[in-house]
């Protein structure tokens, strides 16, 4: 928010909209549940895969960094195959993007992998 000019500033109100607020996905929850057509299972790997790419970005990287849920509101996300298509095609080019410059880059992006987060535990909600 910086960056914006100041008389921009002075004129409008601002609100962040942050995808994930202490450990909770909001937006992204309230689409998951209205999928009828999704298992319970593939809800909560959904929102699992989410909350913990966005909790390594945001240790990584800070909140500013985080990915917006919109990527993960698709039919086609249910499935293995479509949570890869998302993420190699999104996900994975702004991280890439993001870790452009950092001198351990390949191993960083090699702990962004769908197995790797999705076997680690949800994170739990902070107070922010």
């Amino acid at each position: 928010m910086a960056q914006i000019d100041y008389a921009l500033r002075r004129r409008f109100y601002f609100y962040r909209l942050r995808p994930v607020v202490a450990g909770t996905a909001t937006v992204l929850q309230g689409w998951l549940s209205s999928q009828e057509s999704f298992t319970s299972a593939e809800r909560d790997e959904v929102l699992t895969l989410f909350l913990n790419l966005n909790a390594r970005i945001h240790r990584e990287l800070g909140e500013h960094f985080q990915i917006g849920h919109s990527y993960f509101m698709k039919v086609g996300i249910r499935s293995a195959s479509g949570r890869k298509q998302v993420w190699d095609y999104a996900v994975l080019p702004l991280l890439e993007e993001y870790f452009y410059n950092s001198r351990d880059r390949d191993s960083l992006l090699a702990e962004f992998n769908i197995e790797k987060l999705l076997a680690q535990k949800a994170p739990t909600a902070t107070h922010e």
